[in-house]
């Protein structure tokens, strides 16, 4: 790694160290001073948020920057009577740039990934706040949530397969041990589950992961004297297969039998510890019976970023030979999306209809990863995100003070009077359907093109859905009713509901933000459908971004 690089490549490394350092002070300090540990968590938290803020205008202006690039060259090839340089080709060296300054550094942020990191961070904030660990001589549960945090940020920017394999490991144990803390008495059962289900699907990620930086520099290779040096960045070794599948003959025999088999062995991984069907059984102990905080940070870390994984590391590798694949994905997105909306109608615990609702809109979230264009991979990163802030909202409204918890660090309950009345669950339930529109939009608009029997399908399921909603309204007003006046005061929220519920309003509602930051990145891999030479065959662009005033 080149440490003389510029603040902002070290800024997404001063991210992932951030909650290290907040680890390390909460430690101390839950050793000789147990007060001051959840002031130091918070500002530790907030100090992560500044930098976030610092990178957002850095993404901005780099945005602003390359869509001024394109503007020039279109003016100047609209001017050009002999059409010499294209489009393609100015598409083509902006990639070109940004694959040289990823290609020294372990972490990076981009487009997918940074409003999930958001989202982790403020959900650490929610968290910290929102627990009491002054119990039973508890207070070792913060800076093992700052721990956490560290290995899910690490997850979500590194562009080391190395990296990837140890934080995902250290995210699996650190997870396991806060699940089998917390929660009911089935608690050490689920978290075993978890342990083995995430630890079989990392097993065949580090599988594919061996395979590809085995063969790039086989790929490079001209003749039996040359000895190529492995690469373990995501973004040079996707350069490299672009590049020397159209030099080498034998390299582009390679990709096109080899490939789909470690495409698939990926795939196959990040849809396990993605808790995709068939493989949801864990996923839904975890939701079902850890404590909501426990389920907030495993849904916004280890989901996330075993998603996000999929996107950044599998994708863009050769997304033609994924799209040829694309059939096998009806399997996880309509078994998900159609079994999780039917168990979510059973009769069944208050936790467990939200967990299977996650399912099921996963399982549409996925038919938009079918459709492999531009639009459907934006609206299925889009619905992930929403889908992620709805749920943490959900686990935030529900009260577990009914739960046999024992010994452990309890999420603050809501005071006598507080809690949510039927009329303010209704008001709730509006707006998530009313944030899926874009994203569903999006996904939808592509199915009807590609397959309309697939489109019927997710009204279907939205159908299914719906009934939940209604049987979950049901059952909330019944229990308003046997207890009386103590949810008619239903419109006071705790502080902590109201940040997550202006949250969802504010981001989810409003998505163009999102796509805004999302588009480029799915664009860059998409571009790669156009039958054109490969970036490293492109002449250098006479069009200079230090130029562009």
């Amino acid at each position: 790694m080149d440490w003389l690089t510029s603040l902002r490549d070290q800024l997404p490394l001063l991210l992932v160290l951030s909650p290290l350092i907040g680890f390390v002070v909460t430690a101390v300090a839950s050793r000789f001073e147990p007060g001051l540990v959840r002031i130091l968590a918070i500002s530790n938290a907030i100090c992560s948020l500044f930098i976030l803020v610092g990178f957002e205008f850095q993404f901005e202006f780099d945005l602003a920057l390359d869509a001024e690039v394109v503007r020039l060259a279109e003016n100047e090839i609209a001017k050009s009577e002999n059409e010499i340089g294209s489009m393609s080709e100015v598409h083509r060296t902006l990639d070109r740039r940004r694959v040289e300054r990823l290609r020294h550094q372990w972490f990076a942020i981009d487009g997918t990934n940074l409003f999930p990191v958001l989202l982790l961070v403020v959900t650490t904030i929610i968290v910290i706040q929102c627990t009491d660990s002054s119990r039973d001589n508890s207070n070792w549960f913060i800076p093992t949530v700052m721990l956490f945090e560290t290995a899910s940020l690490a997850l979500m920017t590194t562009y080391d397969v190395r990296i990837y394999l140890m934080m995902s490991a250290a995210n699996t144990v650190i997870i396991s041990l806060l699940v089998g803390q917390f929660g009911n008495s089935e608690r050490r059962a689920n978290a075993e589950q978890f342990m083995s289900t995430q630890y079989c699907g990392g097993a065949l990620i580090t599988m594919g992961f061996a395979m590809l930086v085995v063969a790039v520099p086989w790929m490079k290779i001209q003749d039996s004297t040359n000895a190529q040096m492995v690469s373990w960045n995501i973004a040079n070794i996707t350069q490299e297969i672009q590049k020397w599948t159209t030099r080498n003959e034998l390299a582009y025999h390679y990709v096109h039998e080899c490939f789909p088999w470690m495409l698939l062995v990926l795939s196959m991984g990040f849809a396990i510890q993605a808790g995709l069907f068939p493989f949801h059984s864990f996923q839904i102990r975890v939701m079902s019976h850890s404590q909501p905080a426990i389920a907030m940070l495993f849904l916004a870390g280890t989901i996330s970023a075993s998603r996000i994984g999929w996107l950044r590391f599998v994708m863009p590798l050769a997304p033609d030979l994924m799209a040829s694949f694309d059939v096998w994905m009806l399997i996880p997105s309509l078994g998900g999306a159609v079994w999780g909306a039917l168990r979510a109608l059973a009769p069944s615990e208050s936790r467990q209809r939200p967990a299977y609702v996650f399912l099921s809109i996963s399982g549409v979230l996925l038919l938009g990863c079918y459709c492999f264009t531009r639009i459907g991979m934006s609206g299925a990163w889009l619905m992930q995100q929403q889908l992620t802030v709805i749920m943490c909202s959900i686990l935030l409204m529900i009260d577990d003070s009914q739960t046999p918890l024992g010994n452990v660090v309890q999420v603050k309950q809501p005071p006598s009077g507080t809690m949510l009345s039927t009329r303010s669950m209704l008001l709730l339930t509006c707006f998530p359907i009313l944030c899926f529109f874009a994203s569903s939009f999006l996904i939808v608009s592509e199915l009807v093109v590609d397959s309309l029997p697939l489109a019927a399908m997710v009204f279907v399921v939205a159908a299914l859905i719906l009934g939940v909603l209604k049987l979950a309204i049901e059952d909330h007003y019944q229990i308003e009713k046997r207890t009386g006046s103590v949810m008619n005061n239903g419109w006071r929220f705790p502080v902590s509901i109201i940040v997550m519920f202006s949250l969802m309003i504010t981001i989810t509602v409003f998505p163009g933000w999102l796509l805004h930051q999302c588009e480029p990145e799915f664009a860059r891999v998409f571009r790669r459908f156009e039958p054109t030479p490969s970036a490293d065959f492109a002449e250098p662009s006479t069009i200079d971004r230090q130029s562009v005033p």
